[in-house]
């Protein structure tokens, strides 16, 4: 097989991997997390408190630690979130012959 052939296959497999119903729902769940102003917030929130963290006196870090994770688990409960998780899962599995592949 010429180098040339082999390219073409590969780019024939991305094509057929993004066009699997799997990769879209994953794709999808991925943009709408972005584009979701909560979480956004929530996880710009987590990372200003742990920068504030980081300057304070450690009687009041461990108050604002804990505040950050509080706010770090919403986002990670969120559905949208979980959804994109489990689909990100679903693709890893898909994927899994070609990580074991040895060469």
């Amino acid at each position: 097989m010429t180098e040339q052939a082999l390219l073409e296959k590969i780019d024939r497999f991305l094509e057929d991997f993004l066009s699997l119903p799997e990769t879209k729902r994953y794709l999808a769940l991925k943009d709408a997390v972005e584009k979701d102003g909560r979480l956004a917030s929530l996880l710009s929130e987590v990372q200003a408190l742990q920068q504030e963290a980081r300057k304070a006196p450690y009687d009041k870090r461990k108050a604002l630690l804990e505040r950050a994770k509080a706010l770090h688990d919403r986002y990670e409960d969120d559905p949208l979130v979980v959804n994109l998780r489990s689909g990100r899962e679903v693709l890893l599995y898909l994927l899994e012959p070609i990580r074991r592949l040895t060469l």
